[in-house]
């Protein structure tokens, strides 16, 4: 088991997909997370001079437009001197799995081998910072023929 307490500030933070942080071994990947969509406190004023409303602030979490979702990526398998170090996405490929920042919401996704997942930047105009609190447990997957040829041979 390995795990972290991150916080990504609005404007300032993000994690970057690479092949060193790219899965060797299937794993479990667990995160709760933490996002503001109340309503602020009376006398509290944004940037722009107003409060932002609650349906407000969950549209642009929702939207996907402010950054902050986890996004996970299938790796390009040519890992020679040619490769990037950064993982750059093609035109074509999307994302495996996306998951927006939400406060109070907890996503389970099963890594394969070859996947790599990276936080997107949290836009300066987001309502607030994303907190969240990641661990990922290793496990064993297995195939479905190893399965049948064991209940076969009881």
């Amino acid at each position: 088991v390995r795990g972290q307490c991150r916080r990504f500030r609005a404007g300032l933070d993000y994690t970057v997909a690479h092949y060193g942080t790219m899965v060797q071994k299937a794993r479990l990947n667990v995160v709760l997370s933490m996002v503001d969509d109340k309503e602020d406190a009376e006398g509290v004023e944004r940037a722009a001079g107003k409060k932002i409303s609650v349906e407000d602030k969950l549209g642009l979490w929702a939207s996907g437009e402010v950054g902050a979702y986890e996004c996970y990526v299938e790796a390009e398998q040519d890992t020679g001197a040619e490769a990037s170090d950064v993982y750059r996405q093609n035109e074509d490929d999307g994302p495996l799995v996306q998951t927006l920042a939400r406060s109070n919401t907890l996503s389970i996704v099963l890594l394969d081998q070859g996947v790599m997942r990276f936080v997107k930047y949290v836009h300066g105009t987001a309502p607030g910072s994303r907190w969240d609190i990641a661990a990922d447990y290793e496990c064993e997957v297995q195939d479905d023929e190893e399965e049948g040829e064991g209940a076969e041979a009881k």
